[in-house]
C-alpha cells in the first residue's frame, strides 16, 4: 500500500481568504444605505443588493437573472445609452427619474453612477451604485417655488422693498421703491442709501443698522426722510431685518419702505407717492 502525500494548506488558506472577503463583501453590501448592482453582458442583472431591492420594491428573486429592461421598463430609453457607455469602459455618472405607479405623485429621483469592472477572463460588468435623491429634488423643488413667490411679493409689493449692503449700497430694489424716490432701478443700483437719506437722519440709521449687524437686536423700525430725486422731503417708515447667507453671516438687510405723510402731527399713512407729495405740501 503505498500512497502521495499533497501539503494543501496554502490551498486552504487562499480558500478561506476568499470565503472571508466574500462574507465581508456581502455584509458591506447589505448594511449600505445605497443600491449596489452588478449588470452582466446582455443586460442581465448578476447581483442587487437589499437597499436596490427597496428602491425598486422587489424581491431578489424578481431581479436577479433578468433583463433590466424586465425590471425597470420605465427607465429603460435613460438606461440603455449609458449602460452601453458602462460597457465600452467609460464611467458614467447621471440622474435617473422613474414615474410612480400613483399618477398624483412626484416621480422619484436617483443619483446613478455606472462603474465598468473586467475580471480575471476579461468579462466586462458594470457595477452601479444607486442614490433615491427624491427628498434633496423635493427640496431643491419646494426652495425654487418660495423663491418665486417671494420674487414676485417682492417685485409686486404695494411697498418699497430693497436688498442693502454693509455698506449702504443698494443691491436689488423694487419699482415701488423707484416710484417713492422718483429714482430708476439703475441710478438707485450706482449709488448708497446715503445719496437719498436726509442728512440729519443718516446717524440714527447707521446706528440702528450697526446694532443689527452686531446681532443686539434681530430687527428695526423708524421713521425717516429720503431726498426724493426733484429734491423734495419723502417721509417713509423703514423696517430693516437681516439677510443671512449659507455660513450665517449677514449679508445685506431687507427693508421695507412705505409712505407716509406729515399731517395734523401724525404720521398717516398714505396710498400713493403722488397724495403723499400733495399732502407733504399742504402740510
Amino acid at each position: 500500500l503505498s500512497g502521495i502525500t499533497f501539503d494543501i494548506t496554502e490551498r486552504r488558506q487562499a480558500e478561506d481568504l476568499v470565503r472571508d472577503r466574500e462574507r465581508f463583501l456581502t455584509t458591506v453590501t447589505g448594511a449600505a444605505h445605497v443600491g449596489l448592482v452588478v449588470v452582466a453582458p446582455g443586460y442581465v442583472y448578476r447581483f442587487a443588493n437589499d437597499a436596490y431591492t427597496e428602491i425598486l420594491r422587489l424581491s431578489p428573486h424578481d431581479i436577479l437573472g433578468r433583463h433590466v429592461y424586465e425590471v425597470i421598463p420605465d427607465g429603460w430609453s435613460q438606461i440603455q445609452p449609458r449602460l452601453d457607455r458602462a460597457f465600452a469602459g467609460e464611467r458614467v455618472s447621471y440622474e435617473l427619474w422613474l414615474p410612480t405607479e400613483s399618477l398624483d405623485r412626484d416621480p422619484r429621483y436617483y443619483d446613478v453612477t455606472y462603474e465598468p469592472h473586467s475580471d480575471a477572463h476579461g468579462e466586462r460588468t458594470v457595477v452601479v451604485v444607486v442614490v433615491d435623491i427624491t427628498t434633496r429634488k423635493q427640496a431643491e423643488r419646494a426652495l425654487q417655488d418660495a423663491l418665486g413667490q417671494y420674487q414676485s411679493t417682492f417685485e409686486n409689493a404695494a411697498v418699497g422693498m430693497s436688498h442693502v449692503g454693509l455698506d449702504g449700497r443698494w443691491l436689488k430694489v423694487n419699482d415701488r421703491l423707484c416710484e417713492i424716490t422718483g429714482y430708476t432701478g439703475q441710478e438707485l443700483l450706482s449709488g448708497t442709501f446715503d445719496d437719498i437719506t436726509h442728512p440729519d437722519d443718516l446717524e440714527a440709521d447707521w446706528s440702528q443698522a450697526r446694532r443689527l449687524v452686531a446681532g443686539e437686536i434681530d430687527t428695526y423700525s423708524m421713521v425717516k426722510r429720503y431726498i426724493h430725486k426733484q429734491g423734495r422731503i419723502v417721509w417713509i417708515t423703514l423696517t430693516v431685518s437681516p439677510k443671512q447667507t449659507q455660513g450665517g453671516d449677514v449679508q445685506a438687510g431687507v427693508s421695507l419702505d412705505q409712505l407716509y405723510a406729515q399731517r395734523f402731527g401724525q404720521d398717516t399713512p398714505i396710498p400713493s407717492m403722488q397724495l403723499c407729495i400733495e399732502n407733504v405740501d399742504q402740510a
